[in-house]
């Protein structure tokens, strides 16, 4: 199945697949406690599993590399790919260790899942080629020998790196990769910066740093949604206007990815992805909350319409400073012939005139340094968007963050900028 919108794209996720038995109760139980419930939810709900198979439902043609067990569940997980279309055949299978399970008991009072994980499986990858060349890598912390063989390999890929917890090869992910998302205690353990978190010149020495490192583009993801990203050496700041995304960070950042593999635009990205959970469902199993492609292709058509807009935008601020720019230089040279007309009266004059198109020449290339300054200008904007209405308001500078407010956790909202 290709992707229905742009160029042919072949995604290949790395990572370890967990089988999932969802066990929805009514409250936490206690010592002695018995439930009854209708039955169990089985499903895959890690990062690596959610978005290949959403990858696949919106249309990329995507594969999964990991390793499960010569057992029933390593079986039920290739099933559940297939039957997603998701592509199984780099999945290997190890004959010495089980397929990872995860016990996750849901209270329904609360909201809130309890995870009882077995280990998982210490075997890594052992074939690093692939029948195809692919044009995405999606990665996790699963298996450094699978993702640095993959960054070795295809070069010319986009590479997009989860880095929910910091490990020492973190740092080689973000200096490879094109797109980093990972939490505030991730982003803060690999800069070093941290203290005071919560205070904006903080958060601005953070991005700083990690840019003065890393050659990655940072996505923060706050502990309510917010994201933090950095854009022309403006620290940015979309706010989350859904309150039911918990338990739905994998979904989110699924479309995340997809929006940003289709367009490199990282502030459209977030905020169509917010408008797109907007309209998901509510589901234990997360992969019954995956939207319609259909949703996701009205969006992103929206995205390219937009950057085609500015584009032509700015083509035309272009060619309307460029006919500015030629007027000038008309007018001029209309008057340096007048005074190369008067060369046999006065020839000082005359070299005094012909000396005067060096600043007229200056003057265009002042006019040419203006269009740039126009097009920046154009997207100095930050789009916060519901289902209802969108709102625009002024980014933020790295050297205006005095007002801005970075949540702790268990705030829900940051009043202003």
């Amino acid at each position: 199945m290709n992707n229905r919108i742009g160029d042919y794209m072949k995604a290949l996720v790395i990572g370890k697949p967990v089988y999932d038995f969802i066990l929805p109760l009514v409250d936490y139980p206690l010592d002695g406690d018995k439930f009854y419930i209708e039955k169990s939810i089985n499903t895959l709900s890690n990062f690596s599993s959610v978005v290949s198979i959403a990858l696949a439902k919106f249309g990329v043609d995507t594969s999964f590399t990991g390793v499960v067990g010569e057992d029933v569940f390593g079986q039920n997980i290739k099933e559940i790919f297939k039957n997603n279309n998701v592509d199984i055949d780099c999945i290997e299978t190890s004959y010495s260790e089980r397929t990872c399970i995860n016990h996750k008991i849901y209270n329904q009072k609360t909201n809130t899942f309890t995870n009882i994980e077995e280990k998982s499986i210490k075997q890594g990858l052992l074939k690093y080629k692939y029948e195809f060349i692919p044009n995405v890598v999606i990665m996790d912390n699963s298996d450094y020998n699978a993702n640095m063989a993959a960054i070795n390999n295809y070069s010319d890929a986009t590479f997009v790196y989860l880095g929910e917890k910091f490990t020492k090869e973190s740092s080689v992910y973000c200096n490879k990769c094109n797109y980093v998302i990972g939490n505030l205690s991730f982003a803060s353990e690999l800069t070093g910066v941290l203290k005071n978190l919560n205070k904006p010149k903080e958060i601005v020495s953070l991005f700083q740093k990690y840019l003065d490192i890393y050659n990655s583009n940072l996505i923060i993801k706050l502990d309510n949604f917010d994201f933090l990203y950095c854009i022309n050496d403006e620290v940015r700041l979309i706010k989350n206007v859904n309150n039911n995304l918990k338990n739905k960070d994998y979904l989110y950042y699924s479309i995340l990815i997809y929006f940003l593999i289709n367009t490199k635009d990282i502030e459209n990205s977030i905020k169509y992805t917010n408008k797109v959970m907007l309209t998901c469902n509510n589901d234990l199993n997360i992969l019954n909350n995956i939207p319609d492609f259909k949703i996701i292709e009205g969006y992103l058509i929206e995205i390219n319409n937009l950057k085609s807009n500015t584009v032509n935008t700015n083509v035309a601020i272009n060619n309307s400073q460029v006919n500015n720019v030629n007027n000038i230089n008309n007018e001029r040279n209309t008057v340096v012939n007048n005074q190369n007309n008067n060369i046999t009266q006065n020839s000082t004059v005359t070299n005094n005139q012909n000396n005067n198109t060096t600043p007229s020449g200056t003057i265009a290339n002042n006019q040419n340094n203006n269009v740039t300054q126009n097009s920046t200008v154009i997207n100095n904007k930050v789009t916060i968007s519901n289902s209802e209405n969108v709102k625009e308001i002024e980014p933020v500078p790295v050297t205006k963050l005095d007002n801005l407010e970075i949540p702790q956790k268990g705030d829900n909202n940051i009043e202003k900028l």
